[in-house]
C-alpha cells in the first residue's frame, strides 16, 4: 500500500487530520479501533446476498481483520 497517497486522500476527506505524517504504526492502531466499532453481525446481513457461499462469512471475526491489518505492507 502506498502510505503517503492513503495520507492525501484520508487528508482531503478529512478522516485523517493530526499534525503529524501517517505511519503505519497509526493507520495500524486506527483501522483496528474502526474494526472493533463494527457490527459485524449487521455488516454479514447487510452483504449476505451479495454472497454466492454465504457461509464464507462464519470466519468473520474482529480477530481476523486485526490480524489482515497487521499483515498489511507498506510502499
Amino acid at each position: 500500500m502506498n502510505l503517503s497517497h492513503l495520507e492525501k486522500r484520508l487528508r482531503g476527506y478529512t478522516y485523517y487530520q493530526e499534525a503529524k505524517p501517517l505511519t503505519p504504526e497509526i493507520l495500524s492502531v486506527i483501522l483496528q479501533d474502526k474494526i472493533k466499532e463494527v457490527d459485524l453481525k449487521l455488516a454479514k446481513e447487510d452483504i449476505i446476498k451479495f454472497i454466492k457461499n454465504p457461509s464464507s462469512l462464519e470466519a468473520w471475526s474482529d480477530d481476523l481483520f486485526i490480524s489482515a491489518v497487521k499483515q498489511m505492507s507498506y510502499a
